[in-house]
């Protein structure tokens, strides 16, 4: 069976989505953002440099050009450090830093007049350098200096491989963070929906009939809307059904009734299976009546009955049918059926009728509360069934009282409306010697 897709799950994948893309997005901008300013930086510190190389550049007595100073930076001084200086001038290596160790710096000349050049070379170790070049002109002389200042661009993957991890974790703790948020976001913003889920639970199990149209929001507000207009609608129609079974009920049982009066003045055979076949009309027809009933009122949602009321009814009944039976009760004050009390009435009435017929001196009718559901017994001390026979009397048109007068509905009825309401009967021997019928019912708030 395919899985029913989720709307949490949608909401939240859709989201986290947007997170982890964002996150990304705005990291790569970030360490792009980063590494142009320490370009930058590390630009400026190589302009620093070879505006002093430049300053220090003059002219000797002889008006050869020369260095009156060298740049005083100590990275300058180990052999292969990665920074470098070289001064070129006449189409030769006029000065350059003791790091360089003799050998020549890479790097073309922008030309005279030009801004400075910035450029990646490969140094003398075949290290990376980024390396900035320019052509000056000294006083009183034709020919340019070309000055170079090189260092290694290690510096700069460093210091951004240093910020992309910590940006890497920062925005990690950052997403976990966010995500934890958008689950929350996404359950308090479904929580009307659970809201709507736990009023239809109650009306499922018949302590409200209608969702209160003034607590959800304007979103659910259609829905609930909707929701209520079908119960409306619903609650019309199975009152209109219960209406016709009873109108058919009284409209049947009063034919009945006179042919009954009339096949009893009939002697012989004829008038035996008369009255036989009368008998079986009868029993079929308030099977049928009650089925139709029941399922036309099947778990109203407003459906609430008192069990005490309803055994009430019972124990009146009983004593007037079986005066000479010692009947016992045993119930919780405070129990309620999830369903209507004529069809409770309906199944304990009948299971109460057949253990008085059978009984020999009590019957003892018991019920507990096991959570949601109503666990009703009703014991005989009568012969008992065996399990054969029980299953027999469970059977479609299964009657316990065929050779006992009265009709009754058959325990195939009172199994029917059990299972109609999620429920169910169970026949198993009594600990008083005879017969206990067991109900599984739900049970009311």
């Amino acid at each position: 069976m395919t899985r029913a897709p989720s709307l949490k799950l949608r909401l939240v994948s859709a989201s986290l989505a947007w997170v982890v893309v964002s996150l990304a997005v705005t990291g790569v901008l970030l360490v792009w953002l980063f590494r142009s300013h320490i370009e930058r930086r590390f630009d400026l510190t190589l302009h620093d440099h070879l505006e002093e190389l430049a300053a220090a550049a003059e002219l000797d007595d002889r008006g050869g050009p020369t260095l009156s100073w060298e740049p005083a930076d100590p990275r300058f001084k180990p052999a292969l450090s990665g920074w470098y200086w070289e001064i070129r001038a006449d189409g030769g290596i006029l000065r350059a830093s003791a790091s360089l160790g003799g050998a020549p710096l890479a790097g073309q000349s922008p030309g005279v007049g030009r801004p400075a050049s910035y450029q990646y070379v490969t140094g003398p170790a075949g290290e990376s350098l980024r390396v900035i070049v320019q052509d000056i002109v000294l006083p009183n002389r034709a020919a340019p200096l070309t000055v170079l200042v090189a260092g290694p661009c290690l510096d700069i993957h460093a210091d951004v491989r240093s910020f992309a991890g910590n940006l890497a974790l920062s925005l990690g703790l950052l997403g976990l963070t966010l995500g934890a948020l958008v689950l929350l976001q996404v359950g308090y913003g479904l929580r009307p929906l659970r809201a709507v889920q736990s009023a239809l639970n109650a009306m499922r199990f018949g302590t409200r009939d209608q969702l209160d149209e003034t607590a959800g929001p304007v979103e659910v507000l259609p829905l609930i809307q909707e929701v209520n207009a079908l119960l409306r609608q619903r609650q019309a129609t199975i009152d209109l059904a219960r209406a016709e079974a009873g109108d058919l009920a009284h409209a049947l049982k009063t034919p009945i009734a006179v042919i009954s009066n009339e096949a009893a003045l009939i002697a012989g055979a004829a008038g035996t299976v008369l009255k036989a076949e009368i008998d079986r009309m009868r029993r079929a027809v308030e099977h049928h009546l009650v089925r139709s009933r029941a399922a036309a009122g099947f778990r109203a949602p407003h459906a609430r009955a008192a069990l005490a009321e309803v055994l009430a009814d019972v124990r009146f009944s009983l004593q007037r049918l079986y005066p000479e039976r010692a009947l016992s009760i045993d119930a919780p004050a405070d129990a309620w059926f999830a369903g209507q009390a004529d069809d409770l009435g309906e199944m304990i009435g009948n299971l109460a009728d057949n253990a008085g017929k059978w009984a020999r001196q009590r019957v003892a009718i018991g019920v507990a509360l096991a959570g949601p559901r109503l666990i009703v017994t009703v014991d005989d001390d009568g012969p008992g069934l065996g399990a054969e026979d029980r299953a027999a009397a469970m059977q479609r048109g299964g009657r316990l009282d065929s050779e006992k007068p009265g009709h009754g509905l058959g325990l195939s009825i009172v199994a029917h409306l059990a299972e109609l309401y999620g429920g169910g009967l169970t026949l198993a021997p009594s600990p008083q010697g005879g017969l206990r019928a067991e109900l599984d019912l739900p049970a009311a708030v």
